[in-house]
């Protein structure tokens, strides 16, 4: 059921909301707790994003020859500060910028 740009409309909303709130934000808080602090090491996070700048994203190349696509991952400001408080931080970033 439902119409296509409604189903659009939907993932987009759920996209915002993600990225505010954290892919968590309908679960337990308490299992929020626990799965908060790593909810960036999941594969749908952008790492690029994470470590400062993802270039599909910011959608600096649209409209022009060097168009490189649109990132279908998630960016999180409320990761991103998760990423940056975790004690493996450095660690991970190094793995990250390769």
């Amino acid at each position: 059921g439902g119409s296509p740009c409604a189903a659009a409309g939907m993932d987009d909303a759920r996209k915002l909301l993600d990225s505010l709130m954290g892919s968590y934000r309908n679960d337990d808080r308490k299992v929020v707790a626990k799965k908060k602090s790593k909810a960036f090491l999941e594969d749908h996070v952008c790492k690029n994003y994470l470590i400062g700048f993802c270039p599909k994203y910011e959608q600096l190349f649209a409209s022009t020859k060097r168009h490189i696509g649109e990132c279908t991952k998630l960016h999180s400001d409320a990761m991103r500060e998760d990423f940056e408080k975790h004690p493996d931080h450095d660690k991970l970033r190094g793995g990250y910028e390769r």
